[in-house]
């Protein structure tokens, strides 16, 4: 199934990257803690697990809702919505391999779970993220 190797591909990629080289995703969304790059992709690891290892789909799915609504709210604080659809495409992904895999519909655990997500990164940046954008290094002539 296609739409799986795309959820799996997006999330053990992304994943790895935390995990290994968080640099330039760090840069990018640098109200995100530094410590909470390795945890995060952990996270995605145990979703990639679940759904391509475990073949349990309907575990998965909430997990994968949870990091997207993270997602749109890193986006959102970055300033970057334009690319907001592709979360939420992720999302309707994890819901069409969930009912097609497991015949389960997590249609109604979209929403819930992409707000817990969201409330839980505005936690996460608010309490322990940095406040001020670091200063750009001046160029040497």
């Amino acid at each position: 199934m296609y739409v799986q190797y795309f959820i799996v591909g997006i999330m053990g990629l992304t994943s790895v990257m935390k995990l290994l080289a968080p640099g330039g995703i760090a840069k990018e969304f640098w109200f995100v803690p530094g410590w909470s790059w390795p945890l995060l992709g952990a996270y995605q690891l145990l979703t990639v697990y679940l759904m391509h290892v475990q073949n349990d789909y309907a575990a998965a799915a909430p997990l994968i809702y949870v990091f997207l609504g993270g997602a749109i709210y890193s986006m959102a604080k970055a300033g970057k919505l334009v690319a907001a659809p592709f979360p939420l495409f992720t999302a309707v992904c994890a819901w069409s391999a969930t009912l097609v895999r497991n015949n389960t519909d997590t249609a109604s655990h979209i929403a819930p779970y992409m707000g817990l997500g969201f409330v839980a990164a505005l936690v996460l940046c608010t309490l322990f993220g940095a406040s001020a954008r670091p200063a750009k290094k001046a160029k040497s002539a």
